[in-house]
């Protein structure tokens, strides 16, 4: 079984591997700490031997005062510079990790709002990650403590009644931040909830806009936004209140309450003679810094606890089970492979977990240089066989042969490499048709290129893209027609030299004559000893198919040719009459279009 990663773990990982970038941010906040408490310790000595002290001594001391802020500001910068050092090392490589699972866990993993989850933990909860650990609350965790240890020291050193006075009042300050945590995470958590609400929203608006201005529904997302609006505002509010509260005002209050304690405390010993005037400034220079340092090592915990939830999230993402399968296909298998079974289905059965998307096949085999045409009613499985082939999902039960070996046990490139498949839906990329088609090779082979533009008849798309000023197709396919974006699908899976084409509807947008063209096209595929799996509700296609695999119900209704199904699958023949009425075209492709579900599976 795969054994998760723990983000913790990994990035401790990372740390340890850029010890000496550690190092040096230890040692630059230790000494910008210590200079900064020297400076009271100077003031206690030019006060109280004013009088007395040389002119050079007291020159060194000036110039020590003077110098110690440009040093210390020095090392701020230097710390500042190993920090955002550190923080980008670190987030590079979490990002990196993490963007590489992510495109080998199972599909399985994959949803609308996983995907969406899935972005805002790559840019987000890791930029928040590194944030608190590198950038912000753990190295002012470092710094505090290390201001609150040089403070003590020398409090000790002036009064130890005033230190041990700063001390007492330390489980205060605990309670009041601790009490005001769990408000904290409450209020952040709810505004994070508003913001992702918002962003839902406007993404939706936004790929809905043809419906939202036909059916005049501005009025009614400017509604909605507004409302929006009022909820992230009063968040918003929320949020930074009480993250104020707990982080400055309360520790603020209690810091001017101490400091006027202690201020009477100094004033009263001096009038007493038992404290001098320089230790008087020194102790009220010390005590702000002792508490300031202690307010902001308590109040750390309130930015560690907001990154818990970026953990948990990491942490789920890590633990999503990736594909599995470790063996090869050597570059030449193919050459060597000279049984005529390419690909063989044995008492396969597949669930998503819902009655009406399995998917049962018991035997069935498929040969090179086979077409084979995929029919039958929307929901009955058409896809999920491609899934099943791709290794997209694994059967529940039985077993699938590529080429005689399990794919369960092949591994998912290796496999990918000898299919290829165009989806039910366009997915394509902002970029050229060279970009799209030649996916993903930066330099598409000019020649096959044009091959394949012919192929699938976008060479009119080309010659108007190449004439205008910009020749990106626009995000998702939006500057072309949905028939051209199916078009080039087809293309893209046609450029890939594959022994397995797997075409899902690859015709159903087109005219009849292009339909036509491209289909004749795609029959020429099997005269180079390739084999085509295409799922089609053009029943005139499948007649000109080597067999035709007819789905029902989520099973296997016949696989034969279209001759021997017309006699002996009562179900194909009415598939193939209502068809034949001159109606059954569209309302196959639109009783396709409607049975498609959220995640896109048939």
């Amino acid at each position: 079984m795969q054994q998760s990663i723990k983000t913790g773990k990994l990035v401790v990982g990372l740390l340890k591997k850029h010890w000496i970038i550690l190092v040096g941010l230890f040692a630059s906040i230790v000494l910008s700490s210590a200079l900064s408490a020297i400076t009271p310790m100077i003031f206690q000595k030019v006060i109280d031997g004013i009088a007395t002290l040389d002119f050079q001594v007291l020159l060194l001391y000036v110039l020590a005062i003077v110098a110690i802020p440009f040093l210390v500001t020095l090392l701020d910068v230097g710390k500042t510079k190993l920090s955002f050092t550190l923080t980008n090392h670190v987030s590079r490589r979490l990002r990196r990790d993490l963007y590489e699972h992510m495109l080998n866990i199972k599909m399985r993993e994959f949803s609308r709002d996983s995907v969406q989850g899935f972005l805002y933990s790559i840019t987000r909860y890791v930029g928040k990650l590194c944030d608190v650990f590198l950038g912000g609350d753990v190295l002012n965790f470092l710094a505090n403590t290390v201001q609150i240890l040089t403070a003590f020291a020398f409090l000790l050193l002036l009064d130890w009644m005033v230190a041990i006075g700063c001390i007492v009042v330390i489980p205060l300050l605990f309670l009041l931040i601790k009490s005001q945590r769990s408000r904290v995470d409450k209020k952040e958590s709810a505004f994070n909830d508003v913001m992702r609400e918002g962003e839902n929203t406007i993404s939706e608006t936004l790929r809905n806009m043809k419906i939202v201005r036909m059916f005049g529904g501005k009025e009614y997302e400017q509604e909605r936004f507004a409302s929006w609006q009022q909820r992230n505002i009063s968040a918003g509010w929320s949020v930074r209140f009480t993250h104020a509260l707990a982080v400055k005002i309360l520790p603020n209050s209690v810091e001017q309450m101490m400091y006027g304690v202690v201020f009477v405390f100094c004033i009263v010993s001096v009038l007493r003679g038992t404290m001098t005037a320089g230790t008087l400034v020194a102790v009220l220079s010390y005590v702000p810094l002792f508490y300031r340092s202690m307010s902001g090592l308590l109040s750390v915990q309130i930015g560690l606890s907001a990154v818990a939830k970026p953990v948990r999230e990491l942490d789920k993402i890590f633990a999503m089970e990736r594909e599995t399968g470790v063996e090869t296909l050597e570059a030449d298998e193919a050459a060597r492979f000279k049984d005529p079974v390419l690909l063989r289905f044995s008492q396969v059965f597949f669930t998503y977990g819902r009655v009406a998307c399995n998917v049962a096949i018991p035997e069935l085999s498929i040969r090179r240089g086979e077409l084979i045409a995929i029919v039958g009613e929307s929901g009955g499985g058409k896809t999920t066989i491609f899934d099943l082939i791709c290794k997209f999902f694994d059967p529940n039960e039985g077993e699938l042969y590529f080429m005689g070996r399990r794919i369960r046990s092949i591994a998912p490139d290796a496999l990918r490499r000898y299919i290829t498949l165009m989806p039910q839906e366009s997915l394509l990329w902002n970029g050229d048709l060279a970009c799209n088609i030649a996916y993903p090779e930066q330099a598409a082979d000019e020649e096959k290129l044009e091959r394949t533009m012919h192929a699938a008849a976008l060479c009119e798309l080309h010659k108007r893209l190449a004439a205008s000023d910009d020749t990106a197709i626009g995000e998702y396919g939006n500057r072309i027609s949905g028939g051209e974006k199916q078009r080039l699908s087809l293309a893209r899976a046609l450029y890939k030299d594959a022994l397995l084409y797997l075409l899902d509807e690859p015709t159903s947008l087109m005219d009849s004559i292009t339909a036509e063209r491209v289909f004749q096209n795609i029959r020429t595929l099997t005269k180079e000893n390739k084999t085509v799996l295409m799922v089609t509700h053009n029943l005139s296609h499948a007649r000109y198919a080597d067999r035709v695999l007819v789905c029902k119900d989520s099973r296997i209704e016949g696989f034969d040719t279209y001759e021997n199904l017309m006699a002996s699958c009562e179900y194909f023949a009415s598939l193939v009459k209502s068809y034949s009425s001159g109606d059954g075209k569209m309302e196959a492709v639109q009783s396709e279009k409607a049975g498609f579900s959220s995640d896109g599976k048939a």
